[in-house]
């Protein structure tokens, strides 16, 4: 299974940004975003627009032993049809939990799963 790249938006306090590119979703492939570990304030918004409900899974690590929370397991989100109605979820997620030993954040879809997913890191406060 290759890897498809999800790149992190930062964002400004105090500031409009401009929604980003998303990220197509290659179904067969896992979503990886780079996050060097630090998944402070990572917020992931996932799309459906296949003609179905689908699944999308943050999983939790089983090799970082730094990821604390790992056990806790993978979050889950089914999305409903999004071929006439948009179906979107948001998750905030953290590194004691979801980060990998590479310091990425993996996503997994169901098969023929279509949409995008993208991903933006919230300010800091002050």
């Amino acid at each position: 299974m290759a890897d498809t790249a999800v790149t992190v938006t930062d964002m400004t306090i105090d500031a409009f940004t401009t929604q980003t590119n998303a990220t197509a979703i290659v179904h067969a492939n896992t979503h990886t975003i780079d996050v060097s570990g630090d998944t402070r304030k990572l917020l992931l918004h996932f799309r459906n627009t296949t003609a179905s409900e689908k699944v999308f899974t943050v999983v939790a690590p089983t090799d970082n032993p730094a990821a604390l929370r790992a056990p806790l397991g993978n979050v889950t989100v089914a999305l409903a049809a999004g071929n006439s109605n948009e179906t979107a979820a948001f998750a905030v997620v953290e590194s004691a939990r979801f980060a990998h030993t590479d310091g990425k954040v993996r996503v997994t879809v169901a098969s023929d799963t279509t949409g995008w997913i993208r991903a933006y890191r919230l300010p800091k406060e002050g």
